[in-house]
Formats: structure tokens, sequence, C-alpha cells
């Protein structure tokens, strides 16, 4: 069925989809070789820019109608705008690597999360408050009554107590990556066990941000660091991360056999796990075309106010605006998320072409000065490098996306209290250090 639908892929939508795959693949073999292996910028750029461009002809197939019923024959015909989208992303975001490599500016707020990782949470003392932390609040749900495996649909009937979840999936997911690498650059096997503790609460929450997340940024984090060019490991992490992706939500949905993992393929190239660009042309078919000029976004920079406190935050959110104009109706906020579109969707719909612009060349020389910085330590020193590399994974994934997709902005907020208390603690154990006693 899938093959059935190749032909009725627009001219200009293949003429795109052959010059994007051209475009990456030049990249890629040219940045893997100058990289010496594995390298961060490869790493978002396969992540963030390349599976949308691959996953386009997989939106064009019938079999999506498992998936999206038969909003299926509502978004198909806005799959040629969602692709000029995505286009003008990517060629904007090279834009921004042009000029990141003829400038040096370290990436706003990085050097205070690599003090805070360096001199805080990246020692034994750092690791042992943060599981800690991690493991009373995941308790903390079960003892209020979340349910093992599907927290996220209680969260969303007690609104009242989200912020006890949400406080959970942000710490459960840094604390994963957090131990876990610290456990590798120590060859520490009590805190591999920690981890791995970690690791089976963060299948508490029933969502793949906090089981699945961690494990990719964990192979991300040994790969960078480690510079491989070994790409069978890194194709067959995938293929486990892809199995595992699919088993996480048949457990959500109460399957504990082994029946979804038969389905993968099915489930991952025409289900909701990497359906970021074809939900994106979905909402893009029943938008009426007016920008939201930011309510989106002042929606997620207040979220730190609980929504049951301010209604109007749900009625800005990105959840609404998606549920609303994808036809799966706003009443359905009480349990659905909203529909997850391409990194540059949600500017889009409040900025128009100039939000994709400017969003490209932040991305572009983000990415590009990260890689500047890390090709600049080497991969043998076990010292600072880890550090770097952690340090930047956490700056995107935890900083710099939640301005691109504003619907988990709190995860910004809560990191960057942790990483402001790192460097407040480390202050204080300077101050202490250097403060001696007179002798009688």
């Amino acid at each position: 069925m899938f093959l059935s639908s190749l032909p009725s892929i627009d001219s200009t939508v293949w003429v795109a989809i052959v010059l994007l795959n051209s475009i990456f693949f030049v990249y890629l073999t040219l940045r893997w070789r100058s990289g010496g292996g594995m390298t961060i910028d490869i790493f978002y750029v396969v992540k963030l820019l390349y599976l949308p461009v691959f996953m386009i002809p997989f939106a064009y197939s019938e079999l999506n109608v498992n998936s999206t019923g038969d909003k299926y024959y509502q978004y198909i015909d806005f799959i040629p705008q969602a692709v000029g989208v995505l286009v003008f992303g990517i060629m904007a975001t090279i834009m921004g690597a042009i000029l990141g490599l003829s400038l040096r500016i370290r990436p706003l707020g990085l050097r205070w999360i690599q003090e805070s990782l360096t001199g805080f949470w990246f020692n034994s003392f750092g690791i042992n408050f943060v599981s800690t932390v991690s493991i009373v609040v995941s308790l903390s749900l079960i003892i209020l009554g979340f349910t093992p495996g599907a927290a996220r649909a209680d969260a969303f009937q007690r609104p009242d107590l989200r912020f006890v979840y949400n406080a959970y999936m942000v710490l459960i997911s840094f604390s994963i990556l957090l131990v876990l690498s610290f456990a590798y650059v120590k060859r520490s096997m009590r805190y591999f066990f920690i981890g791995l503790l970690l690791l089976t609460l963060g299948f508490l929450g029933g969502t793949r941000a906090t089981s699945i997340g961690p494990i990719i940024s964990l192979i991300a984090f040994y790969a960078i660091t480690t510079k491989t060019r070994r790409l069978l490991p890194i194709l067959l992490s995938g293929v486990i991360v892809s199995i595992g992706l699919v088993w996480v939500v048949g457990f959500r949905d109460g399957v504990y056999d082994l029946s979804y993992v038969a389905r993968a393929p099915e489930l991952l190239l025409f289900g909701n796990t990497l359906s970021d660009f074809r939900d994106f042309a979905w909402i893009l078919s029943g938008w009426d075309g007016k920008l939201l000029a930011g309510s989106t976004y002042i929606s997620g920079f207040l979220s730190f106010i609980p929504s049951a406190f301010l209604p109007l935050r749900t009625e800005t959110s990105w959840a609404y605006f998606s549920l609303k104009y994808s036809g799966l109706g706003v009443e359905a906020i009480d349990f659905h998320p909203g529909l997850r579109p391409i990194i540059f969707g949600e500017l889009y719909f409040n900025f128009g072409i100039v939000g994709v612009f400017i969003g490209g060349v932040v991305l572009g020389f983000t990415l590009t000065q990260l890689a500047r910085l890390l090709d600049n330590v080497p991969s043998n020193d076990a010292q600072r490098r880890p550090r770097v590399v952690l340090a930047g994974i956490i700056y995107i994934d935890y900083c710099l996306l939640q301005f691109f997709n504003t619907s988990g902005f709190f995860t910004f907020y809560l990191i960057c209290g942790l990483m402001f208390l790192g460097l407040v603690l480390q202050s204080a154990k300077r101050r202490r250090r250097s403060y001696s006693f007179p002798r009688p």
C-alpha cells in the first residue's frame, strides 16, 4: 500500500526530496570525515531536520488512516506546503551555520551550564543529590495515586497535581542522563545500577520522553564523546531504540506482550512516533491562516503558573491550537497533549516565514558553535570532553528546543533552576574551603 502511494506524490515534492537528500548526504559525508566520526551537529541535524525529510513519502500512504482516521484525506493536499516550510527552515539553518563559521560567540548560558556541571552536578555529591530527589518525586506520584505506566493520563485528569508530574518528567529524564553518563565516565557499577533504577522509574510516566528519550541522549553522549566512527553499532542502537519506542506505546496502551513490537515498522512509519512532518501537514489543513502572534509562546512562558490557576494558559496553549485546527476538537485537551509538528512548526503558526527564518538561523548558528567548541577538545581528554558534550546536550534538549516547542517550557525553568542551584552550592563550597579558622 505504501508503494502504491508513491505515484501520487507531487512532482515539486519529489524535487524537494531528492534535493534535500542530496544536501544531507554531502553534508553528513564531509562532516563525518572532518569531525573524525560522530559529532554533536551531525546528531541533531539527523534528529531534528533529516528525520522529517525521510518521513515525507510515508505521509502520503493510506496506512496513516489507522492513526489519523479520515483526516488523512484532509491533510494530504497540504503536504507540499509543509514541505515548503521545512525546506525554507533547512535553508535558514544552513545560513545560520555559515554565519557561525565566521563568528565565534559562545551560546548564551552554555558557560553557566558547564560550570554548574563541573562544580556540582557531575560529581558524586551532585549525582547522589539528584538521584535522591528524583526517586522521592517518582514515589510521590505513586503515593498521590498516579497509575504506574499511565501517569500522564492521570495528570490530565488532575490538573491541580500536574505540576508534580511535570517536575517528575524533567527530573527523571535529567537524572537518568546525568547518572548513567557519570557511571560511564567513572566506570562505576554503583552508579550504573542507580541509573537503571531511575530508568525503571522513567517508565512510570508512560511517555517516551521519560523512558526512551534519555536513552537516545545517552547513545549520543557516548558516540560524540568517543567520536565513534563505527556505523554498525549506531544503526543497531537506532533499531533497539525504535523497538523501545514502540514497546513504550504498547505499555501505555495496556498491551504488555510483544504484539506491538511485531508491528514496529508499521507503527514507526505510519503511527504517532515519528509523525512530526505528517502532523504538521495535518494542522495546516485546518488552519485559517491567521498568525497566532506569539500567543502559544506567552502560554509557554507562563508555565510556572499551573493552568488550574490560570485557565487562559490552556486556551492559548500549543495543545489547544493543534487540537482545534487538526479537527480533533479542543475538548480532547482533557486527555490529549496535542500534535507535535516539525521543529519549525510552532514558529510558523505564530510568526510566519519570518519566525521560521529566525529559528533556522539560531539553530544553525548554535550547532556550529557547539561543534567548533567540541572539535577543540580531544576525544582522549577523559576529564573535559564528557562534560562539554553533556553540557551541549543539556543546552539543546532542555533549553534551546523549548523555544521551538513551548508545550514543555516548564522544562526550561526547572533546568535553569537546577543549574543556578549548582552554581550557588559550588560557590558556597569554595567559600567554605577558602575559610580557615585561626589556630588557638
